[in-house]
């Protein structure tokens, strides 16, 4: 499937994706197997407030 992709987006979620699978993600990245990769990691919180934040 990578090769009829422009790019990847791989998404991750803080406390709930398992780390292995990020490596195997990273892995891929590394080894140039998956296009244009990116990483989106989400429900990452912040220290000084609980308001929502980019």
């Amino acid at each position: 499937m990578a090769k009829h992709a422009d790019a990847t987006v791989y998404i991750t979620r803080t406390g709930i994706t398992d780390k292995n699978m990020v490596r195997h993600a990273r892995e891929l990245q590394q080894k140039k197997q998956l296009p244009n990769m990116a990483f989106v990691i989400n429900d990452v919180g912040s220290l000084n407030s609980r308001k929502y934040q980019y």
